[in-house]
């Protein structure tokens, strides 16, 4: 029972590295370059470092988690924090020892997403409301959708990997806008978190810039 903690530690640290040597270049067309995959100069696009949660609001409109991980452990502002299948939120606060995630049940969170079943892609964001639902915007609504649909992170976010779990639909309505009113049920029990991952993609620098291109010009 002792060492239990330990041993997950440990498990964790495997999980890590076994992720970073697994883990894929999602952000380059692999259809146009099926032969080649860009990596880092280490090998591997994504680097994790897993980490404990210390402390964890899920009853707020603006929810936060405090983790075990700190600067002196190569966290950075922006790094993003996942379990073993869903995304969690993105760090926005790091100190020597500790790193504060700005939860995905926070008002002003905001992840990329797509249905796995097709490439229609939209914003999820939080409500503030109820903490098992969030909602999927700027889906158009000649897209193909129905309840029970999977959601997943989308390839055209700077900060996560694409193929991980968001939730699935629960309703949706079709108003008189061009984009569907849609309301996801979460994959992940965010009262329940215990132990997470940050991850870092290599070149987030690199694509942001190339994402906010021209919009000093708008």
């Amino acid at each position: 029972f002792f060492s239990l903690t330990s041993e997950n530690e440990r498990l964790m640290r495997e999980n890590a590295q076994l992720r970073e040597l697994m883990s894929v270049d999602d952000k380059h067309d692999e259809l146009l370059i099926p032969y080649v995959k860009t990596t880092t100069n280490s090998g591997v696009p994504y680097s994790y470092i897993p980490a404990r949660i210390v402390k964890n609001s899920t009853r707020m409109l603006k929810n936060y988690i405090v983790l075990n991980r700190g600067a002196k452990d190569g966290v950075k502002v922006d790094d993003a924090v996942i379990t073993d299948s869903s995304v969690v939120g993105m760090i926005v606060d790091v100190s020597q020892h500790f790193s504060v995630c700005r939860s995905i049940l926070h008002t002003d969170s905001y992840v990329s997403a797509r249905f796995m079943g097709n490439d229609y892609h939209g914003s999820v964001v939080w409500n503030g409301k109820d903490r098992e639902r969030v909602s999927m915007q700027d889906v158009s609504r000649v897209a193909s959708i129905a309840v029970g649909d999977t959601v997943i992170t989308d390839s055209r976010s700077s900060l996560l990997p694409e193929g991980l779990m968001v939730g699935t639909v629960e309703s949706f309505t079709v108003p008189e806008s061009d984009f569907y009113d849609i309301t996801l049920r979460l994959n992940e029990d965010y009262e329940a978190l215990h132990n997470v991952y940050i991850i870092r993609y290599a070149h987030r620098d690199e694509l942001k810039q190339m994402l906010d291109y021209g919009k000093e010009d708008r």
